[in-house]
């Protein structure tokens, strides 16, 4: 919250936490003293305690007694995160759709990617887009939505980042009220374009059917034809208002792959025909293939299409004459619809029958930390800030938790310069008797040392009854310390690493769900292994490392 800058504001804060029945002038005089001093720590602090209370504000160990009312704890081998764990929990209390519950857990513990419909860009990074092209798209078999970009939405359209179109989709969809939304990825090859639908399990879809955007982005499947540039085209009128398209001359254009319900990109302005007075149709644009004959005899190959959306066959009486510019100018695409179940790796829930519910979930669930709060990457030096925190490997059997590399020493410290420490800072060293730290983490490293007091802002009083062993040099840390074992947090934010087992966030997903299913209900669960061989195939090393398993 932010912190109000007038007295009568902090005396504002004050009042609203007593009832109405507390008040008279003496009431408002303490109030008022405590406003001009004292009133922004003691509100912050009301207000903290307060946030601790309640399901969606609770952290830390407060979030998990709050959890602990509705029987779910925190499974303390995946480190899993305050955000994860109160979703689940809300999820759990709120829903009374099982389906949807079990849906829901299912996401948090394998991810989005295994149980929404997702189709990845068949292009990396960067795109050479053009002003008004766009990219119609579908989710969920919804109708179709067409996603237009624009010179404005781009450092550089002819060079765009996945980001950005991204970002330009996802507006898109919003401005015309569609669900589903796009985002950027890296597979370790380059930056992709992901589209994801906002259903979970089996009806989530996600289909690309074309505009320009699609020769550069690549969706779905194009199909390999080689027309190419010099490829001559006849185009003629049909009667329902379609085309005709008949290879008459140049590059041979293999059309034996292409199969009716494909659809065509054709972007090249020797395509378009006189058009009729009025009319801002032309003969450019994304049409569905009604009829399709592969030959190998120029006059006798062709393909037939239908007006598709927006997009308008608008030929006069006489035939077209075309010649490819580019190898672009006519691509041939699958219509491909992308389920959850087009992945090698998705986790869902069918009811096949009356009173039972089939869960499929994949081998292992998803790395729960996405950052380095409480998780292990090997990151590029560069990429690391130099005070960036974690991770920690907390050593259990030592008799002392560090709380802060708190300052260091002003003067060399030994056995024999004395019983007081000259540090740069006291002022994180309560003036009471505790322990330090010193050199932690080095050869040099001594504790816990008992002190007895801070005499100044930068001397700390050691306790006579201890000599110090080592010698320590100026520049040495000095770092408060408590005399007790470590007991790192649950959720991560003690920044110390997991190491998991592929199996831990399954158990945890079926232990979960077993509680919440209503009696009388059966669940039979399939756990998907990448493979015939199960775990004595080595060639799987997304499950259990590139080393492989010993026979």
């Amino acid at each position: 919250m932010s912190r109000s800058t007038t007295e009568q504001e902090q005396y504002e804060r004050l009042r609203k936490y007593l009832t109405p029945a507390i008040n008279g002038r003496n009431v408002d005089i303490i109030l008022r003293a405590l406003a001009k001093s004292v009133a922004v720590p003691l509100v912050n602090l009301l207000e903290s305690i307060h946030d601790q209370f309640y399901l969606i504000t609770a952290s830390g160990d407060y979030l998990d007694q709050k959890m602990s009312e509705y029987g779910i704890s925190r499974p303390p081998s995946i480190g899993l995160s305050d955000e994860l764990f109160r979703e689940l929990g809300i999820s759990v209390i709120n829903q009374k759709q099982i389906r949807s519950l079990i849906l829901e857990i299912l996401s948090v513990v394998f991810g989005a990617e295994a149980t929404a419909a997702t189709s990845n860009s068949g292009a990396y990074s960067t795109y050479l887009l053009r002003d008004g092209d766009t990219l119609i798209l579908s989710f969920d078999g919804q109708a179709p939505i067409t996603v237009v970009f624009t010179t404005g939405q781009f450092t550089n359209i002819a060079a765009a980042t996945a980001q950005e179109v991204a970002d330009a989709i996802v507006k898109g969809l919003r401005e015309q009220g569609t669900t589903g939304f796009a985002y950027l990825s890296n597979d370790g090859t380059g930056d992709l374009v992901i589209l994801q639908s906002d259903t979970l399990g089996p009806s989530s879809q996600v289909e690309v059917l074309g505009g320009r955007a699609q020769n550069s982005l690549r969706f779905s499947s194009i199909i390999n034809t080689s027309p190419s540039v010099g490829t001559g085209w006849s185009v003629d009128p049909v009667v329902d208002g379609g085309a005709k398209y008949t290879w008459v001359s140049g590059a041979f254009p293999d059309l034996s792959r292409v199969r009716v319900g494909d659809y065509v990109n054709i972007y090249d302005p020797v395509f378009d025909s006189t058009v009729a007075s009025g009319s801002n149709n032309t003969n450019q644009g994304t049409f569905t293939i009604k009829e399709i004959q592969p030959s190998d005899t120029a006059g006798d190959a062709y393909f037939v299409v239908t007006n598709f959306l927006s997009e308008k066959i608008d030929l006069t009486t006489s035939p077209v004459s075309a010649v490819q510019t580019s190898v672009d100018s006519v691509l041939f695409y699958k219509s491909v619809k992308k389920t959850i179940v087009s992945k090698f790796r998705f986790a869902s829930v069918y009811q096949s029958q009356a009173n039972l519910l089939e869960i499929i979930i994949p081998a292992t669930s998803q790395i729960i930390r996405r950052d380095r709060v409480g998780a292990m990457y090997l990151n590029d030096q560069a990429d690391v800030a130099e005070d960036e925190l974690g991770p920690y490997i907390y050593d259990q059997s030592q008799n002392f938790t560090l709380l802060a590399p708190n300052g260091s020493l002003e003067l060399t410290a030994n056995s024999s310069t004395g019983q007081i420490l000259f540090v740069s800072s006291t002022e994180d060293f309560p003036d009471t008797e505790g322990f330090v730290m010193l050199d932690f983490g080095t050869v040099q490293q001594e504790g816990p040392v008992p002190y007895l007091n801070i005499p100044s802002d930068s001397s700390i009083l050691l306790s006579p009854a201890y000599i110090l062993q080592k010698n320590h040099a100026v520049g040495s840390n000095v770092s408060l310390a408590l005399k007790q074992n470590v007991i790192p947090r649950t959720d991560g934010f003690d920044y110390q690493g997991y190491v998991t087992t592929t199996a831990a966030g399954r158990i945890f997903a079926i232990e979960l769900i077993e509680k919440i299913v209503a009696a009388g209900l059966n669940i039979v669960v399939t756990v998907v292994y990448p493979g015939t061989k199960g775990l004595k195939d080595s060639s799987k090393f997304w499950v259990w490392g590139e080393t492989g398993v010993d026979e």
